[in-house]
């Protein structure tokens, strides 16, 4: 089966500010370093600085944990000279606290749900008990089968309006 081509992009990628741009914002050497006028302009500092941005993220999954691997990487920047770049890194690691206490909170309120939910088939269980119960004794209380209610006399109904609730006994054989 033939393989679907994709659509050419044109121009290049500028790594600084994440963009596709066309090939004419880029310098005869911007194309090699993938980086556009606008962002070479920057200076070496805020070019530095910006690398070192795309470095710690590189090190960091997506809710904010340092790969195992990347650990020691990401002490670097943490000791780095430059003191933007240590105080994103230390931004980074409070917002990885941040979001493991959210975590936690959310673990706790599972599992308190949890606990909630078993009280709750507790209670259950002991009402359909006590339910029981109760099913019981009103049987055991129910007047005996002998008596029935006949909403009309021993003769076939009438439409005047004499229809009476008599209490008739009938008798049931007995085993």
């Amino acid at each position: 089966m033939p393989r679907k081509k994709h659509k050419k992009r044109r121009g290049h990628f500028c790594w600084c500010c994440g963009r596709t741009r066309p090939n004419e914002q880029f310098s005869g050497k911007g194309h090699q370093r993938h980086l556009c006028r606008d962002c070479a302009q920057l200076g070496g500092e805020e070019l530095e600085y910006r690398q070192a941005l795309r470095d710690m993220e590189r090190c960091v999954n997506y809710d904010g944990r340092v790969f195992r691997k990347r650990r020691r990487q990401f002490d670097t920047f943490l000791h780095h000279e430059n003191p933007r770049i240590r105080a994103a890194a230390e931004e980074l690691i409070a917002d990885r606290k941040l979001v493991q206490e959210e975590w936690q909170q959310m673990e706790w309120e599972y599992e308190s749900y949890h606990l909630v939910e078993e009280v709750l088939r507790e209670i259950e269980c002991e009402l359909a008990a006590i339910n029981l119960e109760l099913t019981e004794a009103a049987e055991m209380d129910r007047p005996s089968d002998n008596y029935a209610f006949h909403p009309w006399p021993d003769s076939a109904p009438s439409h005047s309006g004499d229809e009476t609730i008599r209490l008739v006994m009938i008798q049931h054989p007995r085993d």
